[in-house]
């Protein structure tokens, strides 16, 4: 499962970089066009569009660096979880899975069970990292402190 979620991963960066590139050559071209000359000294449609720019070129940036860690990143097993762990939990009365993604998250993927995608950067994260199965948590969730218990870790 580990192997589509990465696939999953790899598509989603590929189609936003495609994006972000797509994006990026479109504000640039707006910002070198003649409708952004000054038509006065307060005028700052040229700067703004260059400003654009410059956050595309930013993100564009990024994304490629986010491909560049997914297609490098290779899973391992390991009783501790750790990047590229796809954790399932007793999260209050439900189960809920996670996978500690090296690079992207903030992503939900429906495959057999839903998949909520972390980085290493996010608190839960943080909080699994290096724990095992039967460990518990308490983690602090929409000002209430939850107890999740590690069910599995592939």
């Amino acid at each position: 499962m580990k192997d589509e979620i990465l696939h999953l991963l790899r598509q989603q960066v590929f189609n936003d970089l495609e994006l972000a590139k797509a994006s990026l050559k479109s504000s640039e071209t707006l910002a070198k066009s003649d409708e952004m000359k000054p038509d006065s000294k307060w005028d700052t449609r040229a700067i703004e569009a260059a400003y654009l720019a410059g956050a595309q070129d930013k993100r564009v940036k990024e994304l490629e660096q986010y491909q560049r860690v997914l297609n490098d990143f290779r899973t391992t097993s390991s009783e501790q979880i750790t990047i590229g762990s796809l954790v399932t939990t007793q999260f209050e009365f439900e189960e809920k899975t996670f996978f500690i993604s090296p690079s992207i998250g903030g992503l939900k993927l429906q495959l057999s069970k839903e998949i909520t995608v972390l980085t290493p950067q996010s608190p839960l994260a943080k909080k699994f990292i290096g724990l095992e199965e039967g460990d518990e948590i308490e983690f602090q969730l929409k000002g209430q402190q939850v107890l999740i218990l590690i069910l599995n870790n592939d």
